[in-house]
């Protein structure tokens, strides 16, 4: 379970059809619990710093984040007790550090 890399895939996407998001699900399930939204990853390249991301987030996805928020903390409940999954502290650095390690 843990070598499965998770891909987003984007045909229409031509210059980068292809997105290494994590390398493994206990990661990707790390970063659920810091941002509360998958889909911020399928836009990480946009963000040249932290605070674009941000940005972002307060932009496109907080409201929905904040519509979510009962299924949102169900979910990361479980994540943390049952799995034993912790939130990851910086999360941007640590995406931002992941994407330089490896190229599609």
């Amino acid at each position: 379970m843990d070598a499965a890399p998770i891909l987003f895939i984007q045909p229409m996407m031509f210059n980068n059809p292809v997105k290494l998001v994590e390398h493994h699900i206990r990661d990707l399930f790390s970063i659920f619990l810091t941002l509360k939204e998958f889909y911020i990853l399928e836009r990480f390249d946009r963000y040249q710093k932290e605070s674009d991301m941000l940005e972002d987030i307060e932009k496109y996805y907080k409201e929905s984040i904040v519509a979510r928020q009962h299924e949102i903390n169900f979910i990361s409940e479980r994540l943390q007790e049952r799995l034993n999954i912790a939130p990851i502290p910086n999360v941007f650095k640590y995406i931002t550090e992941m994407n330089g390690e490896c190229i599609l």
